[in-house]
């Protein structure tokens, strides 16, 4: 075997390869076209759907932190002053005192 010999094979193996992989090319039919848009319809729905799922579980999410901090706001105004009309009690029951003693004290 020559050298030339062996070039013709190796030309005629790489001609059987390289005509193997030819690449298909895929024509879509009628049928095909309408049953991609059938699918990316249902597709592009279900991410509308799960974005406005989302969107719904970040509203409530957002309104429920919000409720919580105006409660805890208002239990604490609501505390404070509950503390400020007691201590206000007090204040008043010891001015009512002073004053008894006083009215005591000058009929006595």
């Amino acid at each position: 075997m020559n050298s030339t010999d062996l070039k013709f094979k190796i030309d005629e193996l790489k001609k059987n390869t390289l005509n193997r992989h030819d690449h298909w090319v895929y024509e879509p039919n009628k049928f095909d076209i309408h049953l991609e848009k059938l699918v990316l319809f249902i597709g592009n729905l279900f991410k509308l759907l799960v974005k406005n799922k989302m969107i719904k579980v970040i509203y409530h999410e957002i309104i429920d932190s919000f409720k919580n901090l105006l409660n805890a706001v208002f239990d604490k105004k609501i505390e404070n002053s509950k503390t400020k009309q007691i201590e206000l009690n007090n204040l008043e029951k010891k001015l009512d005192n002073h004053l008894e003693l006083y009215h005591t004290s000058i009929v006595e």
